[in-house]
């Protein structure tokens, strides 16, 4: 197994049976891809993964605050194997105002200040896509049903968000009814 060097952040997992270790390298400098050890010394790339909820669009919610703060958790996110990363800044009325229209713009704002691309990887920036983190309230609810939320891409799922401590009212209706309109809930 390499060993750990201050510029590395080393996690252990073990899988469910418990016989084999996978131990996954992620390197913050920010020049190598993952790699993971099987446990007897041999070390291979480790690639193919998907993060389905970041914040790196920059300015509009409490993820990054600017393009350099964005780029470089992209790039963190490659290094460690994910090869592509969906945005999905908070639409929270109250807290954060944003609408889909205020989300594409900035998200293309980003993409052109960073250099990434929606269509494939470049370089050692992961290909990316545009989502939104749903407040689960009766605004969002509607901008969802009537087509103006941000589902996952392809349309078919969309991430909601509930108030810590308290669960809305009918939920349950209204996630049932997400799925009417063919939005599933994630």
């Amino acid at each position: 197994m390499p060993s750990a060097k201050p510029q590395r952040a080393l996690a252990r997992f073990l899988f469910p049976e418990g016989t084999e270790e996978l131990c996954l390298v992620i390197n913050l400098r920010l020049n190598s891809p993952g790699a993971a050890c099987d446990g007897r010394g041999s070390v291979r790339e480790v690639r193919g993964f998907i993060d389905l909820h970041s914040h790196w669009v920059a300015a509009v919610d409490d993820g990054a605050r600017t393009t350099e703060e964005g780029r470089a958790l992209l790039e963190a996110l490659y290094a460690a194997g994910f090869d592509r990363v969906i945005a999905t800044p908070h639409m929270r009325p109250g807290m954060f105002e944003n609408d889909r229209p205020a989300l594409e713009a900035a998200f293309e704002r980003t993409l052109q200040a960073i250099g990434v691309s929606v269509e494939k990887q470049v370089g050692k920036l992961p290909q990316v896509g545009l989502a939104s983190e749903h407040f689960f309230d009766d605004v969002v609810y509607e901008r969802l049903v009537n087509g103006q939320g941000l589902p996952y891409p392809g349309g078919k799922a969309a991430l909601v968000e509930f108030a810590v401590g308290r669960f809305p009212a009918r939920a349950q209706h209204r996630l049932h009814d997400l799925m009417q309109h063919k939005i599933r809930p994630v």
